[in-house]
């Protein structure tokens, strides 16, 4: 890694020009984009438009990477540091833009040609508006905009506060407020609901979730079913084209292979004999699986570079930069917020795992028959989504897949569908898997440094591990 001695800030070595080109471009759906178009805009364009990204200064948990040889790590930071461009090129274009929930798959929406937008993304957008913030006046930004949300809904839940008060305050606009109201918070203290009151000009569609069990009960899925149609219906109507089941189908087969590769690289990344990248960039590519980042195509096009990527470095045993090479290994659990990777890594851990996203990356979905029924069986499947007991259930056999020495339920303060089963599913795994396992509370939504709090109780969780190990 370089860094300019002044600002901490990130910079790529020359050098790793050679091996960014020999990885090849990104194929996007529409175009593609050299390796010397990522470059100029990774270490000219990127750094003056987003320097939060590139501060190295303490536990940012906001910043990007700083393993500078991992290619495919570059390129998805390529991919979310363009978000903002593309998203306002698409919104000039006329694509309709959709508001929805965080760990929801995606395929109705890209079928029927919207740009789908979790909380987390909503926030990026509206952030980004302003060139060239820091990573303290990126918090202020953040955090102002979270307290429009509050002023509004009157809790501090999650990430959905931030979006909502964006929306609320028209600082960004959505065409559609369109979830997937599954059971992890997307309604939480009626933030959907609330919309309904609000003078936003977005149309309200809500792909409603049954309660009590539901997977595995034709009724359900008919049910999911017929609220997928609708919701493809309405964006039909919005561009004036007709999306077909052959359209469905054949977005299902992308992000199908979306999936499959976030499940390659992850096998690889687990079998290797040290970890082979740090853990915000595991995190980051294996998030890929389930965002596509505005275009699930760019996405395999990075996901393919980074299975080719990880293998080479398994089989060399690369230690991924700023891992210990005896880390102990973190499993996360946790919507919003989680265990800081910056801090994880720094105390001699590594994150494994994560239960949010890799839910839906886990789940295969039909490619034939009815594809609304397939999707409707999809979204039941969802571990992620099961009650909780069963939810702690997969989340112990996750524990055993990837060898964990210790499970951490990471809650945002105010969220209290996470924190009322953060230790109902800690305490189980804890009797299912037979490791330490630990809840806490982190108030880091909207803040690019960690709080001290959250970051000392990861280190200590972390210290305990260790010496539980006999590494110290």
């Amino acid at each position: 890694m370089s860094l300019r001695a002044a600002e901490r800030s990130l910079v790529y070595p020359s050098h790793v020009k050679e091996r960014l080109d020999a990885s090849g471009p990104i194929t996007f759906s529409d175009r593609v984009v050299s390796t010397d178009e990522i470059w100029d805009f990774m270490t000219v364009e990127a750094p003056a438009r987003f320097p939060y990204a590139f501060d190295q200064n303490g536990n940012n948990i906001a910043r990007i990477s700083a393993d500078v040889q991992l290619v495919s790590g570059i390129k998805a930071s390529y991919l979310t540091l363009t978000l903002y461009d593309r998203i306002e090129a698409a919104r000039a274009a006329g694509v309709p833009v959709v508001f929805i929930q965080g760990g929801q798959n995606y395929e109705p929406y890209y079928a029927a040609g919207a740009v789908p937008l979790r909380p987390a993304f909503i926030m990026q957008w509206g952030r980004n508006k302003t060139n060239g913030l820091g990573m303290r006046s990126s918090d202020i930004v953040s955090n102002d905009h979270i307290e429009a949300g509050r002023r509004r809904i009157s809790v501090d839940a999650c990430q959905q506060i931030g979006a909502h008060g964006i929306l609320h305050e028209g600082i960004v606009r959505a065409d559609f407020i369109a979830p997937n109201l599954a059971l992890r918070c997307s309604d939480m203290a009626y933030l959907s609901e609330s919309h309904r009151s609000a003078d936003h000009g977005a149309k309200l569609l809500f792909v409603d979730y049954p309660m009590n069990d539901a997977a595995g009960k034709p009724w359900a899925a008919q049910y999911v079913a017929d609220d997928i149609r609708k919701l493809v219906t309405a964006i039909d109507e919005f561009t004036g084209r007709t999306t077909t089941d052959a359209d469905l189908r054949a977005e299902i087969v992308r992000e199908n292979e979306m999936r499959r590769l976030a499940r390659e690289f992850d096998a690889i990344w687990q079998d290797a004999p040290f970890p082979p990248t740090n853990s915000i960039d595991r995190q980051h590519i294996v998030g890929l699986g389930n965002e596509g980042y505005l275009d699930p195509t760019a996405a395999i096009s990075v996901l393919t570079s980074a299975v080719e990527e990880v293998r080479e470095r398994a089989e060399d045993g690369v230690v991924g930069y700023g891992v210990a090479p005896d880390a102990v290994r973190l499993f996360v659990c946790g919507s919003c917020v989680t265990a800081d990777p910056n801090v994880v890594d720094g105390s001699g851990g590594v994150v494994v795992g994560r239960d949010d996203q890799w839910s839906q990356v886990v789940t295969h979905t039909a490619d034939d028959g009815d594809p609304y029924l397939a999707l409707a069986h999809q979204t039941l499947a969802w571990p992620y989504e099961q009650p909780s007991e069963r939810r702690a259930e997969w989340t112990a056999a996750e524990v055993g897949r990837t060898r964990s020495d210790g499970l951490l339920f990471v809650y945002q303060w105010g969220c209290n569908f996470q924190s009322a089963i953060a230790r109902l599913v800690a305490d189980e795994v804890k009797r299912l898997a037979k490791i330490p396992t630990a809840y806490l509370s982190s108030n880091e939504l909207g803040k690019a440094e960690s709080v001290e709090q959250a970051r000392t109780r990861v280190e200590a969780f972390i210290e305990m591990l260790r010496a539980r190990k006999g590494l110290f």
